[in-house]
């Protein structure tokens, strides 16, 4: 009954992990990587499950394929955030206009993952 749960709870999390950005402003001036943490958490209880012969929902399945590739990714966002941010705080004030980004920016298509 538990595995029926985990199953449903994690083919809607995948769904939903597919329809976020994967960049959001935390406020006017900085940004922050969007990957839901329960996404990792799935990725470590798919691995455990797999182990153990389970069978995976689809979308969760070709996500797992690639875990490592959209852990590693996830972790470039955080160090590209970082440095974004950072200049922000640097930036004198008739330059902030100069330096934007749009969502159209960072817009990354989930199928070069």
């Amino acid at each position: 009954m538990e595995y029926d749960s985990w199953f449903k709870k994690a083919g809607e999390l995948t769904t939903d992990a597919l329809k976020t950005s994967v960049i959001r402003r935390t406020d006017a001036r900085s940004i922050t990587p969007n990957l839901a943490p329960a996404l990792m958490i799935a990725f470590s209880e798919a691995n455990h499950l797999l182990g153990l012969g389970y069978d995976l929902p689809e979308h969760l399945k070709g996500m797992y394929a690639h875990a490592d590739a959209i852990r590693m990714q996830f972790v470039q966002l955080e160090l590209l955030s970082e440095r974004y941010n950072e200049m922000h705080r640097q930036l004198l004030e008739p330059e902030r206009p100069l330096v934007r980004l749009s969502p159209q920016a960072v817009y990354c298509s989930r199928e070069t993952v």
